[in-house]
């Protein structure tokens, strides 16, 4: 989870490096959405805290999506459908010439 807020956090300051950390990195999301939908955990307490606190946090990273750059995936994995809408110059210049999408540069 930490990673994972981390990440947006780092979204939302304009993501700092390189398309391959992008890429890596917002595979978090994918692990926690096997915790959320592992029926051996759905008994525990603690679940509760956990969802709430991913629903928070992807509150804070869905706007920052330009959704659907990336069809491929299912609509239950927005998170790899979207591509962040500004980064910092690297991600942006990797972007652009790997997949031709235009994003903002922030500094």
């Amino acid at each position: 989870m930490g990673k994972w807020e981390q990440f947006v956090a780092d979204c939302e300051r304009g993501y700092p490096y390189d398309r391959e950390d992008y890429f890596n990195d917002r595979t978090f999301r994918g692990s926690i959405e096997d915790v959320l939908n592992a029926p051996v955990l759905q008994d525990f307490s603690e679940m509760v805290v956990f969802r709430t606190r991913v629903e928070i946090i992807d509150a804070r990273f869905r706007p920052l999506l330009i959704p659907d750059v990336f069809p491929k995936f299912g609509e239950e994995e927005w998170w790899l459908r979207g591509l962040v809408r500004y980064a910092r110059r690297k991600l942006v210049s990797e972007v652009w010439e790997s997949f031709g999408v235009e994003i903002a540069e922030v500094e």
